[in-house]
């Protein structure tokens, strides 16, 4: 990705595949909880073509499960 794909990417820089995760119930409310209290802020959207070029690639990789695929 590059500094003009969204507002908060400011080198040249990779989406880590690798590091999905599936996310429960119980992880679900500690991230509601986590953004209430900003521990983690959130950022402007991004960019619908900027997304599909993402999911584009996350189909192709290779270091995301096989089971995850189904969610892109």
């Amino acid at each position: 990705m590059q500094p003009t794909d969204h507002k908060w990417i400011t080198a040249k820089t990779y989406v880590s595949f690798g590091d999905a995760q599936k996310f429960g119930v119980q992880e679900e409310v500690n991230l509601a909880k986590q953004i209430a209290i900003g521990t983690i802020k959130k950022h402007l959207p991004m960019n619908q073509a900027v997304l599909s070029k993402i999911v584009a690639a996350g189909k192709q990789s290779k270091a995301i499960p096989e089971d995850f695929k189904g969610y892109l």
